[in-house]
């Protein structure tokens, strides 16, 4: 990470990153980081993170649950030979990186990056460094704005099929956003073929003050969160598109890998999951 002071070792080195992003503000993609236990995090995040593992201490298994789940979706994408990926709402790096359990089935497997944090970019631009410009790209694109995702697409080749990933991203888009315009959008200008990976957090599992409190916590940080349950995370994928089994399933839950943590009790993760298929 040349050029970039990570930020245990002191907000003073962060020039760079604070010509292009308020450190002292949390954000959604670092406020789950640290949820996560990863270590790309600033104060404002940790303190919104304190506060919702005190209402909700569970919060931390969703997240690690739900980035296995990508790893696992992903995976399984490249043995039905996806060889490119676009991860809109991407969050801060994190191993096992989406690209390289890609790359470890297809080699020449393509892949962008997208947040609209830009200090998720600075990050990823940084670990990408090592990686050939044709092959791996980082971006700062909001998802509420589905044209300009896709014009930074150019690397991809939208007339073959595409891995769409929105892992944990629509959460954060109100209704008003129309979320189910979103990925509408996006889905329609990938190719047949195309899958989409979709998480979510809901609050199916929770007493409905946890939930209330969780959702004012990020209120309170200028963060919007909208949970939503199984139904509503259904009604997000297009119509056209075929649910792969088991459906809209808890993360820890979809083809799990390790049966014993997919014992682990479903408000321990709150996060359903599904991958959907373009015919």
């Amino acid at each position: 990470m040349a050029g970039i002071a990570p930020p245990s070792g002191g907000e003073r080195g962060l020039w760079s990153l604070s010509d292009y992003a308020r450190l002292d503000v949390a954000t959604s993609a670092r406020v789950w980081d640290y949820l996560a236990g990863g270590k790309t995090h600033y104060p404002a995040d940790r303190l919104v993170g304190e506060q919702l593992l005190a209402v909700a201490p569970d919060m931390g298994g969703g997240a690690e649950a739900n980035r296995a789940f990508l790893g696992r979706a992903v995976r399984m994408l490249a043995s039905e030979g996806i060889c490119q990926f676009l991860d809109v709402g991407t969050g801060m790096p994190a191993e096992p990186y989406l690209h390289e359990i890609a790359r470890a089935v297809i080699p020449e497997t393509r892949m962008i990056y997208m947040d609209h944090d830009p200090v998720v970019s600075m990050y990823g631009m940084a670990l990408l460094r090592g990686y050939p410009a044709r092959d791996t790209l980082c971006f700062t694109e909001d998802l509420r704005e589905p044209e300009r995702v896709l014009r930074e697409c150019w690397l991809l080749d939208l007339d073959a099929p595409v891995g769409l990933l929105l892992g944990t991203v629509l959460d954060y888009c109100a209704d008003t956003d129309n979320p189910a315009a979103l990925v509408a959008e996006l889905v329609e200008a990938l190719a047949p073929g195309s899958y989409l990976v979709l998480s979510h957090g809901t609050g199916d599992f929770r007493a409905l003050g946890a939930t209330a409190a969780v959702e004012d916590i990020y209120q309170g940080a200028g963060i919007t969160l909208r949970p939503r349950s199984r139904g509503e995370i259904q009604a997000l994928i297009p119509p056209e598109m075929e649910l792969l089994d088991p459906g809209v399933q808890m993360v820890h839950r979809w083809r799990p890998e390790d049966t014993k943590k997919s014992r682990v009790a479903d408000a321990q993760v709150a996060v359903y999951g599904l991958v959907a298929y373009k015919p």
